[in-house]
């Protein structure tokens, strides 16, 4: 019997969660310290605009790539080397606010390299929790980016009135190399590679990760598939690449111990026995070399005398790691998954969450001090709220979905339900939100507006245990390709809605009639959303 707090749960779901603190404590601290900052450099407001919408060129663009690294790489050692350099450039914010092209470049660098954090503590998600507690672990993870969020808000102010905003940047620096040391140290891309983890634990990882009750089958004719297609000598070298060194699949790790070694002295794969030392040190995906004079697929021995390999080693290795790349992005089954119901589902849902919660998180102050003429110091306890409640609104649904599942409902309802909670539980907050505001725009009911957007955020926040874990369902070997695609998307429908709704804000007649058509059409997205999930949505795994 597996203790109930484990090494996966601490440090590596731990680990997670702060690197999740890390990454939107460091995307956020700007909002706040660009005040200070411009009062001291004399910024215009359309600088401001610039430095503060930087970060997401980047953030967007790395998405996909992230997914792709995580893969070829492994999650471990990419997440390692983002969080040192979007560290590194936060800490970087400080010295080189003096010029605005600089600072704007240097949040663009922030983002790029956060871009790859989400896919990769996805595809990490995917090799450590069994399927019974894959909705909690994931939800609690990714929960904590609304303790990032509040941190932001509620440290950061005292901290640039008694050191300086110049302190914030230093001191989340700081933080993320302090993350890496201890994830250098403790993390791994998943349990087979672990040195710290217990046997027993081990195996009860690699045997629960799939639930079994509806995915056996799949699981099974893969594997079958693969035996056919070595036998008739047909295997896609890139598959066979892509498949010894994916440490976050548990077929493969159960499979390898008779399977992979066939497969390395099959015709295909042949081990250079004069390498046998890099060969020892199988988790690096650099140790086939593949040959393309006479068919792309075939992977013969890297045979070279003493001298030769001095004198070309570099080249060699460079060459090779380009082709073994390329052989294992080329053997991601692009079109099978962008071809799926249950994918695109995940996308609109993703695409729903993501607009309304920037219309929210951007606009939620200016509505309460605009609408509802709430003081400055009212918000400063009022803002927070809706944050904190999003964290503990994601712990209490991972618990939910899980416990859920452990009476036997169907995987695919249970995800079904938490998507249609996290998004129709917001769209009637923000439908209240704006009708309220048109009915009652004073000071008075600031606070009522306040308790409506913590309802709506706390329900929002079930989509953690929604869409985000059927990504795990549907694909144990993809997450974080599939993740990086859809949070993409998602994104920049996220970016698009904060300009448009300050399009709906000029255009109205009031600002009361101006934020409820926003919030309406907010509302309009959530329900297409929730429908779409609800319609085409499944837990079904993709072959």
């Amino acid at each position: 019997m597996v203790v109930k707090i484990a090494w996966r749960h601490f440090p590596i779901a731990f680990l997670s969660g702060v690197c999740m603190i890390l990454s939107y404590l460091d995307r956020s601290i700007i909002s706040i310290a660009i005040l200070p900052l411009c009062d001291e450099i004399g910024c215009t407001t359309r600088s401001k605009g610039m430095i503060l919408g930087a970060f997401y060129y980047g953030y967007i663009s790395t998405q996909i790539i992230g997914g792709i690294a995580a893969r070829v790489w492994g999650p471990y050692r990419v997440l390692a080397i983002m969080v040192t350099v979007w560290s590194c450039f936060t800490a970087l914010t400080a010295p080189s606010a003096s010029l605005v092209w600089v600072l704007v470049l240097i949040r663009i660098c922030v983002g790029l390299a956060e871009g790859f954090g989400h896919p990769c503590i996805l595809t990490i998600a995917s090799a450590w929790f069994p399927y019974m507690e894959r909705a909690t672990s994931v939800a609690a993870i990714f929960g904590c980016t609304y303790i990032g969020s509040t941190l932001a808000m509620v440290v950061v102010p005292p901290l640039v009135d008694i050191m300086g905003w110049r302190s914030v940047f230093y001191i989340s620096g700081a933080m993320g190399m302090i993350w890496v040391c201890a994830w250098s140290i403790f993390g791994s891309d998943g349990p087979a590679s672990n040195r710290f983890i217990s046997n027993e634990e081990r195996d009860y990882i690699v045997q629960n990760l799939h639930d079994t009750s509806h995915s056996s089958f799949q699981m099974l004719s893969s594997i079958h598939q693969e035996e056919e297609e070595e036998e008739q000598g047909t295997l896609p070298s890139s598959r066979l690449h892509a498949d010894i060194y994916d440490d976050s699949n548990p077929n493969i790790h159960e499979h390898n111990s008779s399977h992979t070694q066939s497969l390395l002295h099959s015709n295909h794969v042949k081990v250079d026995e004069d390498d046998d030392d890099e060969r020892a040190d199988h988790d690096h995906p650099s140790q086939l070399t593949y040959n393309n004079q006479n068919s792309t697929d075939d992977i013969i021995p890297n045979i070279q005398t003493n001298t030769d390999k001095n004198n070309n080693n570099n080249n060699n290795k460079n060459n090779t790691q380009i082709q073994e790349v390329w052989h294992i992005v080329m053997g991601i089954p692009w079109r099978t998954i962008m071809s799926r119901k249950e994918v695109w589902a995940i996308i609109v849902t993703n695409f729903g969450s993501d607009w309304g919660n920037t219309i929210l998180f951007n606009w939620m102050p200016s509505y309460l001090y605009e609408v509802h003429h709430a003081s400055f110091d009212q918000m400063m306890y009022l803002t927070p709220l809706p944050y904190i409640s999003m964290f503990f609104g994601s712990l209490l649904a991972g618990v939910a979905a899980d416990h859920m599942r452990k009476r036997d409902m169907p995987l695919h309802r249970i995800r079904k339900i938490m998507n249609a909670i996290g998004l129709m539980g917001p769209c009637t907050s923000v439908v209240i939100l704006g009708l309220w505001g048109l009915l009652y725009p004073s000071s008075s009911s600031s606070g009522f507006a306040s308790l409506i957007l913590m309802g709506g955020f706390f329900t929002l926040s079930a989509v953690q245990a929604g869409y985000k874990p059927n990504i795990l369902d549907v694909s144990q070997q993809y997450p974080g390709i599939i993740y990086s695609i859809s949070n993409t998307i998602a994104s920049l429908g996220g970016v698009a809605g904060v300009p448009l709704t300050g399009l709906f804000l000029a255009a109205a007649p009031s600002r009361a009639v101006g934020y409820a058509l926003v919030f309406l059409s907010s509302a309009v997205v959530y329900t297409v959303s929730a429908l779409v999930m609800w319609k085409y949505g499944s837990a079904d795994r993709i072959p």
